[in-house]
């Protein structure tokens, strides 16, 4: 069944259950070959993989990275909004247009103020995108300075 509807081909991130996680190598009449994100090679059985559900991360062109992260009280929401903007809009790895990213203030809690942020990215470059926003995003959730006189 693998053979014929081709839920994944060579080449592809898949993830199915339990460790069952890596680049497809090859694609056999029993077993798929996939390499693990730490080098191992793994052997896993067809029937195992058609019997259960299977993530195929490379089956699209684009991906969404999504951030959600909380900030401490006393921050300007609207300074830390605009950063935000700045951010996803300077960063040309991500899709400014259809669909375009997503910046919000999600709630408030007792702990502090809880943002989301979610931006289209080829799928070559999610996990750098998702890393770089990550890092850029850390300084954000301190206490931002006054706006000077």
């Amino acid at each position: 069944m693998l053979l014929l509807l081709r839920p994944f081909r060579v080449g592809d991130y898949i993830e199915g259950t339990g460790t069952t996680a890596g680049t497809v190598n090859e694609i056999g009449l029993f077993t798929t070959r996939l390499t693990k994100a730490d080098g191992i090679v793994m052997f896993v059985p067809n029937s195992l993989i058609w019997s259960n559900a299977v993530t195929n991360y490379s089956a699209n062109d684009r991906r969404r990275v999504v951030i959600n992260f909380q900030a401490q009280h006393g921050l300007r929401v609207e300074h830390v909004l605009a950063e935000l903007r700045r951010m996803i809009g300077e960063d040309a790895r991500i899709v400014q247009d259809s669909p375009a990213p997503w910046i919000a203030v999600t709630d408030y809690t007792y702990t502090g103020i809880k943002f989301n942020v979610g931006a289209w990215t080829s799928a070559k470059d999610h996990a750098n995108v998702q890393a770089d926003l990550l890092r850029k995003i850390q300084p954000l959730t301190r206490e931002t300075p006054p706006p000077s006189a």
